[in-house]
């Protein structure tokens, strides 16, 4: 069954209600009516309307739809596939199924215990890593759009504020695991000679055939 209805802002829309009995589809009708009554009447914001209808939605689902749109936006593959790795573990860790579940402080203490764990030592650059994925998932959430050095709120809102500002970011400075140093004259010199020897060395191996 399908509704039909004038929502808060005097729009007829048309939506599955998800229903195969009539019954609860007329339930799911008054609903959405009770709603667009609300938006109407100045207590309900059509923001707020049209953020409740995400809230049943798992998480995984907005994430990859978070993921399509990188890739829509010519992302770097690379940068793509680490923020969806870091995305569904810290999820999976930190216990969000809902965007309800979104919290700061939870995903604070699991990235102190990744950084104590003996096996794994998280540096601070990793750290802030997830917090830098989680950030911009929750501007995405929110609305915020990005295109170059531009940006606007007018995407779809599935959040009212992004409860992941403001998390605290470890100093990386304090953390370093690489430290970068000048070359050595010996290992500059190496370094020029394969340069130079290189391209006779690539024209000389083959690589298909006996």
């Amino acid at each position: 069954w399908y509704a039909k209805y004038r929502d808060g802002d005097g729009v007829i829309r048309e939506v599955p209600t998800g229903c195969r009995d009539k019954q609860a589809a007329m339930s799911v009708l008054k609903g959405l009516t009770d709603r667009a009554e609300l938006v109407k009447a100045g207590v309900l914001t059509s923001d707020q309307a049209d953020i409740s209808d995400h809230q049943q939605t798992p998480l995984a689902n907005h994430i990859a739809e978070y993921i399509q749109h990188l890739r829509d936006r010519r992302v770097h593959p690379d940068r793509v596939n680490t923020t969806a790795s870091r995305l569904t573990e810290s999820a999976a860790a930190c216990g969000f199924r809902r965007l309800a579940d979104l919290s700061c402080d939870k995903l604070d203490r699991w990235l102190v215990e990744q950084a104590n764990d003996v096996n794994r030592k998280a540096s601070a650059a990793v750290c802030n890593g997830y917090c830098d994925v989680w950030v911009a998932f929750g501007n995405w959430c929110t609305g915020k759009r990005v295109s170059g050095k531009k940006s606007h709120m007018n995407g779809e809102k599935r959040l009212l504020t992004n409860p992941f500002v403001g998390i605290g970011r470890r100093d990386s400075r304090q953390d370093r695991r690489r430290v970068a140093r000048a070359m050595t004259e010996d290992e500059l010199a190496r370094l020029i000679d394969a340069a130079k020897r290189r391209p006779l060395l690539e024209a000389l191996t083959v690589r298909r055939g006996p």
